[in-house]
Protein backbone atom coordinates (compact mmCIF):
# COMPACT_ATOMS: atom_id res chain seq x y z
CA UNK A 1 0.00 0.00 0.00
CA UNK A 2 1.27 3.38 -0.85
CA UNK A 3 2.22 6.02 2.23
CA UNK A 4 1.22 9.20 0.31
CA UNK A 5 -0.70 10.16 -2.66
CA UNK A 6 -0.76 13.69 -4.31
CA UNK A 7 -3.04 14.72 -7.42
CA UNK A 8 -2.10 17.16 -10.03
CA UNK A 9 -4.13 19.25 -10.41
CA UNK A 10 -5.89 18.43 -6.62
CA UNK A 11 -10.21 18.42 -6.62
CA UNK A 12 -10.16 21.97 -6.05
CA UNK A 13 -7.94 23.15 -8.90
CA UNK A 14 -9.52 20.49 -11.46
CA UNK A 15 -13.46 22.19 -10.42
CA UNK A 16 -11.43 25.50 -11.71
CA UNK A 17 -9.79 24.14 -14.54
CA UNK A 18 -13.02 22.36 -15.74
CA UNK A 19 -15.05 25.74 -15.39
CA UNK A 20 -12.33 27.45 -17.49
CA UNK A 21 -12.84 24.99 -19.97
CA UNK A 22 -16.94 25.39 -20.03
CA UNK A 23 -16.61 29.07 -20.37
CA UNK A 24 -14.47 28.73 -23.55
CA UNK A 25 -16.84 26.04 -24.70
CA UNK A 26 -19.86 28.53 -24.05
CA UNK A 27 -17.77 31.40 -25.82
CA UNK A 28 -17.59 29.29 -28.86
CA UNK A 29 -13.85 28.65 -28.64
CA UNK A 30 -13.41 25.81 -27.81
CA UNK A 31 -16.20 22.28 -28.58
CA UNK A 32 -14.56 20.11 -26.83
CA UNK A 33 -10.88 19.99 -24.75
CA UNK A 34 -9.10 16.84 -23.13
CA UNK A 35 -8.16 17.40 -19.57
CA UNK A 36 -5.44 15.00 -17.83
CA UNK A 37 -4.35 14.54 -14.35
CA UNK A 38 -1.34 13.14 -12.39
CA UNK A 39 -1.56 11.11 -9.62
CA UNK A 40 1.56 10.27 -7.80
CA UNK A 41 1.57 7.20 -5.16
CA UNK A 42 4.64 7.02 -2.73
CA UNK A 43 5.55 3.40 -1.50
CA UNK A 44 7.92 2.46 1.57
CA UNK A 45 9.96 0.48 -1.07
CA UNK A 46 10.76 0.54 -4.70
CA UNK A 47 8.52 -0.70 -7.20
CA UNK A 48 9.06 -3.57 -9.58
CA UNK A 49 7.73 -2.55 -13.26
CA UNK A 50 7.75 -6.05 -14.52
CA UNK A 51 5.56 -7.55 -11.96
CA UNK A 52 3.38 -4.27 -12.18
CA UNK A 53 3.28 -5.28 -16.17
CA UNK A 54 2.53 -8.75 -15.32
CA UNK A 55 -0.40 -8.21 -13.22
CA UNK A 56 -2.01 -5.63 -15.70
CA UNK A 57 -1.97 -8.57 -18.29
CA UNK A 58 -3.73 -10.50 -16.47
CA UNK A 59 -6.48 -7.67 -15.23
CA UNK A 60 -6.54 -6.10 -18.64
CA UNK A 61 -9.17 -5.99 -21.24
CA UNK A 62 -8.48 -8.78 -23.56
CA UNK A 63 -9.27 -5.28 -26.04
CA UNK A 64 -6.77 -3.32 -24.58
CA UNK A 65 -2.35 -3.22 -25.84
CA UNK A 66 -0.53 -3.71 -23.15
CA UNK A 67 3.07 -2.28 -23.28
CA UNK A 68 6.49 -1.14 -21.44
CA UNK A 69 9.07 0.89 -21.93
CA UNK A 70 12.15 1.54 -20.34
CA UNK A 71 12.55 5.55 -20.35
CA UNK A 72 15.94 5.99 -18.91
CA UNK A 73 17.92 4.30 -16.19
CA UNK A 74 14.97 5.81 -13.19
CA UNK A 75 11.54 5.52 -15.50
CA UNK A 76 9.44 3.20 -16.74
CA UNK A 77 6.12 3.51 -18.72
CA UNK A 78 3.60 1.54 -19.01
CA UNK A 79 0.08 0.66 -19.15
CA UNK A 80 -3.13 -1.16 -21.04
CA UNK A 81 -4.42 1.20 -23.62
CA UNK A 82 -7.66 0.43 -25.39
CA UNK A 83 -6.99 3.18 -28.00
CA UNK A 84 -5.49 2.13 -31.17
CA UNK A 85 -4.06 5.23 -33.42
CA UNK A 86 -4.33 3.35 -36.65
CA UNK A 87 -2.90 -0.04 -38.31
CA UNK A 88 -1.90 0.16 -41.85
CA UNK A 89 -1.65 -3.10 -44.47
CA UNK A 90 -0.14 -1.60 -47.24
CA UNK A 91 -2.55 1.60 -48.30
CA UNK A 92 -5.28 0.17 -46.19
CA UNK A 93 -5.57 1.85 -43.00
CA UNK A 94 -7.93 1.10 -40.19
CA UNK A 95 -8.24 3.40 -36.79
CA UNK A 96 -11.25 4.42 -34.19
CA UNK A 97 -12.72 7.37 -32.97
CA UNK A 98 -12.70 6.79 -28.99
CA UNK A 99 -14.21 8.69 -27.18
CA UNK A 100 -17.05 8.99 -24.35
CA UNK A 101 -16.92 7.14 -21.27
CA UNK A 102 -19.44 5.04 -19.08
CA UNK A 103 -18.58 2.99 -16.00
CA UNK A 104 -22.40 1.52 -15.70
CA UNK A 105 -22.54 0.85 -19.89
CA UNK A 106 -25.00 3.59 -20.09
CA UNK A 107 -24.09 6.47 -22.28
CA UNK A 108 -25.58 10.18 -22.61
CA UNK A 109 -25.47 12.75 -24.80
CA UNK A 110 -22.73 14.05 -23.70
CA UNK A 111 -20.92 11.12 -24.57
CA UNK A 112 -22.58 10.99 -28.04
CA UNK A 113 -21.59 14.32 -28.85
CA UNK A 114 -17.56 13.42 -27.30
CA UNK A 115 -17.13 10.15 -29.86
CA UNK A 116 -19.32 12.64 -32.71
CA UNK A 117 -16.46 15.53 -32.44
CA UNK A 118 -13.76 12.75 -32.37
CA UNK A 119 -14.84 11.05 -35.49
CA UNK A 120 -15.35 14.14 -37.65
CA UNK A 121 -11.85 15.47 -36.31
CA UNK A 122 -10.69 12.11 -37.59
CA UNK A 123 -11.83 12.10 -40.93
CA UNK A 124 -10.98 15.41 -41.65
CA UNK A 125 -7.71 15.06 -40.70
CA UNK A 126 -7.76 11.97 -43.27
CA UNK A 127 -9.31 13.66 -46.47
CA UNK A 128 -6.22 15.13 -47.89
CA UNK A 129 -4.13 11.82 -47.73
CA UNK A 130 -7.33 9.01 -48.52
CA UNK A 131 -8.65 8.02 -51.83
CA UNK A 132 -11.61 7.01 -49.83
CA UNK A 133 -13.15 6.86 -46.15
CA UNK A 134 -15.53 4.57 -44.83
CA UNK A 135 -16.88 5.07 -40.99
CA UNK A 136 -18.61 2.35 -39.63
CA UNK A 137 -21.38 1.96 -37.28
CA UNK A 138 -21.46 3.50 -33.96
CA UNK A 139 -20.43 0.54 -31.18
CA UNK A 140 -18.72 0.17 -27.28
CA UNK A 141 -15.68 -0.58 -26.64
CA UNK A 142 -15.46 -2.33 -22.87
CA UNK A 143 -12.23 -1.69 -21.39
CA UNK A 144 -10.85 -2.11 -17.57
CA UNK A 145 -13.44 -1.16 -15.50
CA UNK A 146 -14.90 1.43 -18.09
CA UNK A 147 -16.43 1.16 -21.92
CA UNK A 148 -16.05 3.74 -24.54
CA UNK A 149 -18.84 4.85 -27.56
CA UNK A 150 -16.52 4.31 -31.33
CA UNK A 151 -16.70 4.56 -34.51
CA UNK A 152 -14.38 2.17 -36.70
CA UNK A 153 -12.85 4.21 -39.47
CA UNK A 154 -11.39 2.49 -42.55
CA UNK A 155 -9.27 4.29 -45.16
CA UNK A 156 -7.56 4.17 -48.80
CA UNK A 157 -4.45 5.76 -48.40
CA UNK A 158 -3.32 7.72 -51.53
CA UNK A 159 -0.32 6.67 -53.28
CA UNK A 160 3.37 8.18 -51.18
CA UNK A 161 1.64 9.05 -47.77
CA UNK A 162 3.55 7.88 -45.16
CA UNK A 163 3.20 6.86 -41.82
CA UNK A 164 5.19 9.73 -40.19
CA UNK A 165 2.42 12.66 -42.34
CA UNK A 166 -0.49 9.92 -40.69
CA UNK A 167 1.21 10.20 -37.47
CA UNK A 168 1.47 14.28 -37.68
CA UNK A 169 -2.39 14.67 -38.76
CA UNK A 170 -3.72 12.07 -36.45
CA UNK A 171 -2.14 12.39 -32.96
CA UNK A 172 -3.38 14.04 -30.53
CA UNK A 173 -6.74 13.26 -31.82
CA UNK A 174 -9.87 14.67 -30.55
CA UNK A 175 -10.37 12.08 -27.85
CA UNK A 176 -6.42 12.84 -26.24
CA UNK A 177 -6.66 16.63 -27.48
CA UNK A 178 -10.12 18.15 -27.85
CA UNK A 179 -11.62 20.33 -31.16
CA UNK A 180 -11.08 22.54 -32.84
CA UNK A 181 -7.20 21.13 -32.45
CA UNK A 182 -5.23 24.16 -32.09
CA UNK A 183 -7.36 26.14 -29.20
CA UNK A 184 -7.63 22.85 -27.10
CA UNK A 185 -4.02 22.18 -27.21
CA UNK A 186 -3.18 25.83 -26.36
CA UNK A 187 -5.74 25.79 -23.97
CA UNK A 188 -4.01 22.50 -22.21
CA UNK A 189 -0.50 23.70 -22.58
CA UNK A 190 -1.55 26.48 -20.48
CA UNK A 191 -4.05 25.59 -17.70
CA UNK A 192 -2.78 21.73 -16.85
CA UNK A 193 -0.32 21.64 -14.29
CA UNK A 194 2.06 19.23 -15.06
CA UNK A 195 4.20 18.10 -18.60
CA UNK A 196 1.83 15.17 -19.97
CA UNK A 197 5.23 13.58 -21.46
CA UNK A 198 4.90 9.65 -22.47
CA UNK A 199 1.79 9.90 -21.34
CA UNK A 200 -0.84 9.70 -24.81
CA UNK A 201 1.98 9.54 -27.44
CA UNK A 202 2.17 7.49 -29.79
CA UNK A 203 3.75 3.79 -29.52
CA UNK A 204 4.24 1.33 -32.21
CA UNK A 205 6.11 -0.24 -35.25
CA UNK A 206 5.98 0.83 -38.87
CA UNK A 207 7.35 -0.62 -41.90
CA UNK A 208 6.82 -0.59 -45.64
CA UNK A 209 4.30 -3.16 -45.26
CA UNK A 210 2.11 -2.52 -42.62
CA UNK A 211 2.12 -0.19 -39.42
CA UNK A 212 0.63 -0.32 -35.57
CA UNK A 213 0.56 2.52 -33.49
CA UNK A 214 -1.51 2.93 -30.14
CA UNK A 215 -2.33 5.78 -28.19
CA UNK A 216 -0.20 5.39 -24.77
CA UNK A 217 -3.10 5.99 -22.28
CA UNK A 218 -4.11 4.10 -19.24
CA UNK A 219 -0.53 4.28 -18.46
CA UNK A 220 1.50 4.64 -15.71
CA UNK A 221 5.25 6.05 -15.02
CA UNK A 222 7.62 3.58 -12.31
CA UNK A 223 9.97 5.83 -11.18
CA UNK A 224 11.98 4.26 -7.78
CA UNK A 225 9.18 4.36 -4.94
CA UNK A 226 6.84 6.50 -7.22
CA UNK A 227 4.19 5.51 -9.57
CA UNK A 228 2.81 8.69 -11.60
CA UNK A 229 -0.27 7.33 -13.13
CA UNK A 230 -2.08 9.17 -15.63
CA UNK A 231 -5.72 9.78 -16.63
CA UNK A 232 -7.55 12.14 -18.87
CA UNK A 233 -11.53 13.28 -19.41
CA UNK A 234 -13.14 14.92 -22.33
CA UNK A 235 -14.74 18.52 -21.46
CA UNK A 236 -18.00 19.19 -23.89
CA UNK A 237 -20.85 21.22 -22.83
CA UNK A 238 -23.11 19.52 -20.17
CA UNK A 239 -19.80 18.45 -18.24
CA UNK A 240 -19.34 18.12 -14.65
CA UNK A 241 -16.38 18.73 -12.80
CA UNK A 242 -17.29 16.04 -9.96
CA UNK A 243 -18.69 13.34 -12.51
CA UNK A 244 -15.09 14.08 -14.50
CA UNK A 245 -13.18 13.29 -11.56
CA UNK A 246 -14.89 10.04 -10.87
CA UNK A 247 -14.22 9.54 -14.11
CA UNK A 248 -10.11 9.54 -13.79
CA UNK A 249 -10.52 7.43 -10.54
CA UNK A 250 -12.75 4.97 -12.73
CA UNK A 251 -9.54 5.38 -15.54
CA UNK A 252 -6.75 4.76 -12.96
CA UNK A 253 -8.54 2.15 -11.31
CA UNK A 254 -6.52 -0.85 -12.71
CA UNK A 255 -3.65 0.16 -11.39
CA UNK A 256 -4.95 0.49 -7.95
CA UNK A 257 -6.68 -3.02 -8.46
CA UNK A 258 -2.65 -4.67 -9.16
CA UNK A 259 -0.97 -2.75 -6.15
Amino acid sequence: MWVSRTDLPDKAGWTAIVNTALTEIASGRLQKVVLARKTTLTFSQPLDSQLLLFRLRKRAAPSTTKFCLQLNDEQTFLGATPEVLFTREGRVLKTMALAGTSVSGDFTEKDKREVDWAMHGIKEALLPFSENIEIGPLGVLKSTRVSHLHYPIQATLKEKTTDAQLIEVLHPTPAIGGWPRKEALAFIEKHEPFARGPYAAPLGFSNKERSYFVVGIRSAIVEGKSLHLFAGAGIVPGSDPDKEWMELEAKISPFLDIL
